[in-house]
């Protein structure tokens, strides 16, 4: 069982799971692209969390209002410090 940081978890995930359906990378064994409920029940599976509001929770994910993806920027800002930290990967100004 694992626990999340924060109480926004659920949002945090749909991030994920919305970005993953987007780019079109998840497929099946049997060809087809992997959509929301796929990935819901792939989440339930690993994370334990059940998501069985995703529809109403994609609706208040693209009605945001300040920032769209915090969670997703958070987690590239944190890759992007690790790499420079490691100077495999370096940024042009």
């Amino acid at each position: 069982m694992i626990r999340w940081k924060s109480t926004k978890y659920k949002m945090m995930i749909m991030e994920l799971i919305e970005g993953l359906v987007l780019v079109d990378e998840l497929y099946s064994p049997a060809g087809d692209a992997l959509g929301e409920k796929d990935l819901v029940a792939m989440v339930k599976e690993v994370f334990g969390e059940d998501i069985s509001n995703y529809q109403q929770l994609r609706e208040q994910f693209f009605d945001r209002k300040r920032e769209l993806t915090p969670f997703l920027k958070r987690m590239i800002a944190a890759i992007l410090k690790e790499a420079d930290n490691r100077c495999g990967w370096r940024r042009k100004n």
